[in-house]
């Protein structure tokens, strides 16, 4: 994902001088493996992602009928190729709906 802005990265990015952008945000969004950080906390929210991933199938069970959902890996929107983690979802229950 190098070369693209995560979310956890936007404000950062957002908030830098364009004429002179902290060297710190330029690293974490060039070379984003060189600028991961953990704690507790973090690996803490990595180890329960298959638990709310599962928790939140479950309940948009209820919610949408025919509901589906598949893991996709990143999806690169075309009109905005340096953002990434953008969701896209079609909900056949209630229209084409995409959020």
């Amino acid at each position: 994902r190098a070369g693209r802005i995560a979310a956890s990265k936007m404000k950062s990015v957002c908030i830098t001088n364009a004429g002179s952008p902290a060297i710190s945000v330029i690293k974490s969004v060039c070379y984003p493996d060189l600028c991961r950080f953990s704690t507790e906390a973090t690996r803490w929210g990595y180890d329960q992602e298959e638990h709310a991933r599962q928790a939140y199938a479950a309940y948009m069970r209820t919610e949408h009928s025919g509901f589906m959902m598949k893991d996709s890996g990143l999806i690169i929107n075309p009109k905005y190729p340096h953002l990434d983690g953008l969701v896209q979802c079609a909900e056949q229950c209630c229209g084409d709906d995409r959020l």
